[in-house]
């Protein structure tokens, strides 16, 4: 059972990078989704900067649930922490997947407030800050939008 559900989400992120490429390749960068032009070059690094960006921000949702196992471990009073465990449990909360879940959204957010017409070192050096900040939000945002709906009010607790 445990193999058809991680072949089932391996199936689900390739689907995802397909149309997350095509929606980058159409609508961020304004080109048709197969090009044989000049600025092949550039398209490349373009779309690297893109996936470079995205991986970056995963890398910190990963780091935003292990910070918060952390602090679990920490109010629970554990001197010591066994990193192997730790990186388990953290994908297996709520906030993880939570994270992972709401990271397309803020790197789409993220994709309109950049330039990629000029890919530069220190666009990469700034793709890296902000998308390590931005995924270990993804985490809080997320759980904002869980306890106080998106207009931030209180959601209606469920009647029995």
């Amino acid at each position: 059972m445990a193999d058809r559900k991680l072949l089932f989400s391996q199936i689900l992120a390739a689907v995802g990078l397909f149309f997350w490429s095509y929606y980058i390749l159409t609508y961020v960068l304004g080109m048709p989704l197969f090009l044989n032009t000049e600025s092949d070059n550039q398209l490349v690094a373009q779309i690297g900067f893109g996936i470079y960006g995205y991986i970056i921000l995963l890398v910190g949702v990963m780091l935003g649930a292990v910070y918060q196992e952390l602090k679990i471990a920490k109010a629970d009073g554990k001197g010591q922490v066994k990193i192997g465990a730790t990186l388990r449990r953290a994908t297996r909360t709520a906030d993880f997947w939570l994270g992972i879940f709401a990271s397309p959204v803020v790197y789409a957010v993220l994709l309109q407030a950049i330039d990629m017409t000029n890919v530069t070192a220190s666009a990469f050096i700034g793709i890296t800050l902000v998308g390590l900040q931005n995924g270990f939000v993804c985490n809080t945002v997320a759980e904002s939008f869980v306890k106080n709906g998106p207009s931030g009010q209180s959601a209606p607790s469920p009647k029995n």
